[in-house]
């Protein structure tokens, strides 16, 4: 097992994982990785994704790191991988000195709940808001 970034020959498998997890429709993508995407690699396959965003907060004085899109492939749920690379995460954004992990998860996933309260991270009451433009 072992956690590094997604290169450009796995996009399409990673893409492929993210569609299987959030269950929605392939958009076209683009081939360039701009922001840090982890991958959780198991020999040599991709089994996992995790797009992580940092944003230095100047007026809490925090470096704060965006977990977005961080899913197992359905094949592989279940059996421990998701517990292990949000570990692994943890310390990817301690590492990247982040203070503070953010995330947001739709309220039907529940394992992901699960796996979020197991590794400390406290539930926020929010609202979250979206717009296409």
């Amino acid at each position: 097992m072992n956690i590094q970034e997604i290169k450009a020959k796995d996009l399409e498998k990673a893409f492929q994982i993210y569609q299987d997890c959030f269950q929605v429709k392939r958009k076209e993508h683009t081939k360039k990785i701009t922001t840090p995407l982890l991958g959780l690699y198991q020999n040599e396959n991709l089994i996992g994704i995790c797009q992580i965003n940092f944003i230095n907060n100047i007026f809490e004085n925090e470096r704060i790191a965006y977990i977005n899109s961080f899913g197992i492939s359905p094949q592989e749920q279940h059996q421990g991988y998701g517990d292990y690379f949000l570990k692994e995460i943890i310390k990817y954004c301690k590492n990247n000195k982040a203070t503070k992990i953010n995330l947001t998860s739709n309220k039907n996933r529940k394992y992901a709940h699960k796996l979020y309260l197991k590794n400390n991270f406290n539930i926020i009451d929010t609202t979250f808001f979206n717009k296409n433009i």
